[in-house]
């Protein structure tokens, strides 16, 4: 066979396998673009926050006026673990997927206060855990009883005094809140986000 020839079927064989599998390729991309999913039960959306959440959150927008109000925020957001120690690994693990009910921070979003809303009297092993944990890196919890009805102002200042008498009692590692607005607050146009 001429060799001219044998090269020409050679390309002509390589450029049609080529053109097969990019149609084969294509094929699947559409096939599966057109495959739906299908959710099996009967999924509903809902509000995060009920509907006491949601007036307590109203409040504390009004009296933090200067701060970042966080409803429904996973400790693992604001906790992490420096080094390789196993035991605060473990504790990690065991509280990165709970949930604070509202969580104060500076316009920098450092975190300055985390608030829980208190629906018993009573408090239990995991709250003690929660609160052992955010006393360890120097934040405070404040337990907010849900039954009390604070005005905004009273809200702060309750808020305000818990975070000064923990300050006190703990090594100060947590910025404090004070009720002028931080110096240099970040804006969103000066980041260019918008």
């Amino acid at each position: 066979m001429d060799p001219i020839l044998s090269s020409v079927l050679q390309g002509l064989t390589i450029l049609l396998l080529l053109t097969i599998g990019l149609g084969i390729v294509i094929i699947l991309s559409i096939w599966r673009n057109d495959t739906k999913i299908d959710v099996k039960g009967n999924l509903a959306k809902k509000s995060p926050l009920n509907e006491v959440q949601r007036l307590i959150y109203g409040q504390l927008v009004r009296a933090f006026p200067e701060y970042l109000i966080f409803p429904q925020l996973c400790f693992g957001r604001f906790l992490h673990v420096e080094g390789k120690d196993k035991s605060s690994r473990f504790w990690l693990g065991k509280l990165k997927h709970r949930v604070a009910d509202y969580v104060i921070c500076n316009q920098h979003a450092q975190v300055i206060c985390v608030i829980q809303l208190e629906h018993k009297s009573l408090t239990t092993y995991r709250e003690q855990e929660m609160d052992a944990a955010l006393a360890q890196i120097g934040l405070t919890i404040y337990r907010l009883p849900v039954t009390h009805h604070l005005s905004s102002e009273e809200l702060k200042t309750a808020i305000l005094t818990a975070v000064q008498q923990a300050n006190v009692l703990q090594k100060p590692l947590a910025p404090q809140i004070s009720s002028q607005s931080p110096p240099n607050p970040m804006k969103w146009e000066d980041k260019g986000w918008w």
